[in-house]
């Protein structure tokens, strides 16, 4: 393993029992990620080859569909616009990506419109593509402890764009940002960052 856990606390990392837990806690992270549904080593590799080609890289973290555990997903940086806070860490991301019409009734069967799902049902449309819009930022009105949405202190929206109501896919939280970003090489003041191919 080439990642650990550990508290923070030194009284409490002298605990016998502590320690055990966060033994298990480690083994079952490095599980959890290096499980196929996971599919991290595939798309860490992307991460790399991004921030060597263009300085940044995206990667995305959610759950599988009906299971316990990480999914990790690279995003491409022609994808994905993000905004730093007043701290420098990257707290809002927009992305806006193609689904194609079978794709898009897997991922939101409740809520997709008819002309999405008419296009699922028919062989010759299932492959057309639909533009969607992920948006995640922090919530505004996070009031921690709190049931529902707004226990969450980032937002979540799916919007698709390619019809003319614009509705809203799916709208969630995340108790983290589920967007990892990292750059290369940054100047003082830069949001993004650039890569040795950019230099060559």
């Amino acid at each position: 393993p080439w990642h650990l856990l550990k508290v923070q606390d030194k009284a409490l990392q002298r605990n016998r029992q502590v320690r055990a837990f966060f033994d298990e806690l480690n083994d079952k992270l490095y599980d959890y990620r290096y499980r196929p549904v996971a599919n991290f080593v595939n798309n860490v590799q992307q991460v790399y080859l991004g921030l060597g080609v263009y300085g940044n890289g995206a990667i995305y973290i959610d759950r599988p569909d009906k299971q316990k555990g990480l999914r990790y997903r690279n995003i491409h940086i022609g994808e994905a616009y993000f905004v730093e806070n007043h701290a420098g860490i990257v707290d809002t991301l927009y992305r806006v990506f193609p689904l194609d019409a079978r794709q898009l009734v897997q991922k939101f069967p409740a809520t997709c419109p008819r002309e999405v799902t008419e296009a699922a049902a028919q062989a010759t449309q299932s492959g057309k593509k639909f533009n969607v819009l992920h948006a995640v930022h922090p919530r505004e009105d996070y009031v921690p402890g709190m049931i529902g949405a707004r226990a969450l202190p980032f937002v979540s929206i799916y919007m698709l764009l390619d019809t003319n109501d614009t509705p809203i896919l799916q709208e969630g939280g995340y108790s983290s940002f589920p967007y990892s970003i990292s750059r290369y090489t940054q100047a003082s003041g830069e949001t993004y960052g650039r890569g040795p191919a950019q230099y060559v």
